[in-house]
C-alpha cells in the first residue's frame, strides 16, 4: 500500500515539474562547536572569532533537471579574513565544487594530487512525516548515516536532511541528494546548510563543469589516502 506521504510527494512532482527548470539556492552554515575537534581547538587558537567567520562563508546550488553544481560562493572579506576562510574551508568543508545528477557526485580533491572522485549520491533514504517550513515551502524531514574511510578508520556519521517535494529536484547542498524534491537544509556532524535564498525559474540554466582531472572511485581515493598517510608515517622513522 502506497503512503499518504508518498502520494503527496508525487503530486507535487506531477503539478510542479512542468513549471520549473532551474533555479540557484545560496545556502549558509551553522557549524557544530566540538570540544574535542582538534581541528576547531587549532582555528581557535589562530583566530578568536573562528566560527563567526566560518559562518560568514556561502555556497551557491546552481541546477536544471538533468544536474547540479555546488560550490562557494563568492564574497568580498578582509586580506585576514580571505586567507582564514581558505584555511577553514580546507580544514572543515573539504572541497566545494561539487557537480551531480540524481544518481552520481563528482567532486575535485587536491590535497593528496588531483582527482575527480566520482560515488553514488546517497541512496535509503528514511523519508518521516514531520514537516517545517523552509522561507515558504514546506519541507519534509529525512534521515541517514554517511560512512567515512579514513586512515584512522571506518565510521558512521548521521544525516538529517529537509527536502522539499515542491521543488521536484533530486539535488542539495554538499553533494548530498537522492530524495524527492530539493534538500533546502540539511544537518551533518559539521554543522548545518541551511538556504538564505531561494531562487526558481523557467528558463534552462547552464551548469559549470570540473576540471580536466583523472577521475577515480571513493573506494580508489580511500586506497590512495591510506598509502600515503603510511608512506608518510614511514618517512618519519
Amino acid at each position: 500500500m502506497i503512503k499518504p506521504l508518498y502520494i503527496l510527494i508525487f503530486l507535487f512532482f506531477d503539478s510542479y515539474s512542468q513549471k520549473i527548470n532551474s533555479g540557484v539556492v545560496t545556502y549558509g552554515i551553522k557549524l557544530i562547536h566540538k570540544k574535542d575537534s582538534a581541528s576547531q581547538k587549532l582555528m581557535l587558537e589562530m583566530h578568536p572569532n573562528f566560527f563567526n567567520v566560518a559562518n560568514e562563508i556561502e555556497f551557491e546550488l546552481s541546477f536544471n533537471s538533468n544536474q547540479s553544481f555546488f560550490t562557494e560562493k563568492t564574497k568580498m572579506y578582509s586580506d585576514q579574513q580571505t586567507a582564514f576562510t581558505i584555511l577553514a574551508k580546507i580544514a572543515i568543508f573539504g572541497n566545494t565544487k561539487i557537480k551531480s545528477d540524481s544518481i552520481y557526485k563528482e567532486y575535485i580533491i587536491e590535497n593528496i594530487g588531483q582527482y575527480i572522485v566520482k560515488s553514488e549520491t546517497l541512496k535509503n533514504w528514511q523519508i518521516t512525516e514531520e514537516t517545517k517550513k523552509i522561507d515558504k515551502f514546506v519541507c519534509y524531514k529525512a534521515t541517514n548515516e554517511v560512512i567515512i574511510t579514513n586512515p584512522r578508520g571506518t565510521f558512521k556519521h548521521p544525516v538529517i536532511a529537509w527536502f522539499c517535494p515542491e521543488i521536484p529536484f533530486q539535488y542539495g547542498p554538499n553533494g548530498f541528494g537522492g530524495l524527492p524534491g530539493l534538500i533546502l537544509e540539511i544537518q551533518t556532524t559539521v554543522g548545518v546548510f541551511g538556504a538564505k535564498k531561494i531562487t526558481l525559474s523557467k528558463e534552462i540554466r547552464k551548469i559549470s563543469g570540473l576540471k580536466n582531472l583523472e577521475i577515480v572511485s571513493e573506494t580508489e581515493y580511500d586506497k590512495i589516502s591510506i598509502d600515503n598517510y603510511k608512506a608518510f608515517l614511514e618517512s618519519q622513522k
